[in-house]
């Protein structure tokens, strides 16, 4: 396959005819639209991230599995497509699944939602001995619909793994019935061809399906986590998650408390995968301007940054990877006493913004905005709400639809102080609250001279290290 290489040069925007910024260090396609992050795994030295895939249009269809390779999260390089929809048993699509070692981690083994011609949803299996070209085994489908799972809901199986041996103790897969959400966990042999259903880990009568279902255990303090994309009859999709015990024997998950959200704003179907001891986690950002403005781009959504994840009594904790922080330059540290508006010592389109906030009433941190704030993002630190907000009213110029100008609550304990990372690239806005609550949003801005961040406040005193992002980020 020819490779097309895109140079994502530090601080610079290439627009053309898009009207709105790009993005520099958040991965995407290089042509066509992606959605689902699938079977993240790092094998050799060499993280393969696979992704749902529509290579010839910028919305969804057509449903292939891309493939990039990276030695170190930053340079990235497109191989050819992993699996493409050309078999009778997923001719409606290769959607969404997981990865695992066999063979003594010589063989790359891709578990995938296969769909046929009459929309049904089963299992299939395909395997590589390179790490570049997969073969769909002869025995797929490897799992057919289940009696009592609806035929259009049986999808995205995820191997759960053991955080100390790394050693694949099953599969986890979502699923709908007549009575409402579930996931069941299977047994399976080493090349995946032979299932044994051990038992149901979750259900929940309020849910359509549980989608993109993923068992997190900590391999320093042996918690386990949960986490689901649930999807509500009428009503929006949520990341989700649980702190619980897990019981392989029986294949359940039994929950220590209600549902706790894993991401507030734009992400979805995150997963997440073992490199070297740590947890590392990858969601979708979907965009969701119209198709027409994506053609001339010529590509449609992206990932989040990698975040580091760990778990303690009071949740899951989600940090930026330390791969992304290998990024930075320029880097200035101080502090500042805000008593209005006070510009940050940066400027550009790709920031870390890491801030320590302590002040009466709200401070306001503005980013990719115009010289008259006319088009504005405000991440706002609101003790009154114990919450932090990215505002994106103001964001864009663009007409837009509604769902990028509504703004997204991201709860936090708000106290004497508030620690942030703000990571700004281009139109995707993440933010960290003291490694307790995540948000993302996308915003459009459009304006010419935007880039840079202010800091309003009536009194704040704010510690920061603020630097540009997307050094040596490249995608060929």
């Amino acid at each position: 396959m020819a490779r097309i290489a895109l140079l994502l040069l530090l601080a610079t925007i290439a627009i053309a005819t898009v009207p709105f910024a790009t993005t520099t260090y958040h991965f995407h396609a290089l042509k066509g639209w992606i959605n689902d992050p699938n079977g993240l795994i790092y094998v050799d030295g060499q993280h393969h991230w696979f992704f749902q895939l529509n290579p010839d249009d910028v919305v969804w269809g057509n449903i292939h599995w891309g493939h990039a390779v990276s030695t170190d999260l930053l340079k990235w390089t497109i191989l050819d497509n992993a699996l493409t929809p050309n078999s009778t048993f997923d001719a409606n699509g290769c959607w969404s699944g997981g990865a695992y070692l066999s063979d003594n981690n010589s063989t790359i083994n891709l578990l995938y939602t296969c769909v046929n011609a009459a929309n049904e949803q089963q299992q299939c299996v395909a395997t590589s001995t390179d790490g570049k070209n997969f073969t769909k085994s002869p025995a797929n489908p490897v799992l057919p619909t289940p009696a009592n799972i609806l035929p259009n809901q049986f999808r995205d199986p995820q191997p759960i793994f053991n955080p100390t041996t790394e050693a694949v103790e099953g599969v986890v897969i979502g699923a709908g019935s007549a009575q409402g959400g579930l996931a069941q966990f299977y047994h399976i042999n080493p090349n995946a061809t032979e299932w044994t259903l051990v038992g149901t880990m979750m259900a929940d009568d309020d849910t359509r399906d549980f989608e993109c279902p993923d068992l997190i255990i900590d391999g320093t303090t042996g918690r386990a986590a949960f986490c689901v994309s649930l999807e509500y009859e009428g009503k929006t999709h949520h990341n989700g998650y649980f702190l619980g015990t897990w019981d392989e024997g029986a294949g359940s998950f039994t929950p220590t408390g209600d549902a706790k959200r894993l991401e507030h704003g734009d992400m979805y179907a995150p997963r997440s995968y073992l490199v070297d001891g740590r947890r590392l986690l990858v969601g979708w950002l979907n965009d969701e301007v119209d198709s027409s403005e994506l053609v001339e781009l010529g590509y449609a959504g992206a990932m989040t940054v990698p975040r580091e994840v760990t778990i303690d009594s009071t949740g899951l904790h989600q940090r930026p990877a330390d791969e992304i922080a290998a990024m930075l330059s320029n880097t200035v540290s101080g502090k500042l006493a805000v008593w209005g508006t006070e510009p940050l010592p940066i400027s550009g389109h790709a920031l870390w913004l890491e801030l320590v906030v302590a002040g009466r009433g709200n401070t306001t941190v503005h980013v990719m905005h115009d010289s008259s704030l006319g088009e504005d993002t405000r991440v706002v630190v609101n003790p009154d709400m114990q919450a932090v907000i990215i505002e994106r009213a103001d964001s864009s110029s663009l007409a837009l639809n509604g769902t990028v100008t509504t703004d997204v609550v991201i709860p936090a304990s708000i106290g004497s102080s508030t620690g942030l990372v703000i990571l700004v690239d281009g139109s995707i806005v993440e933010v960290f609250v003291d490694e307790t609550s995540v948000g993302s949003a996308h915003i459009y801005p459009s304006k010419a001279n935007r880039g840079g961040a202010l800091i309003s406040a009536a009194q704040s005193d704010v510690r920061y290290t603020v630097g540009l992002l997307g050094q040596g980020f490249f995608i060929q």
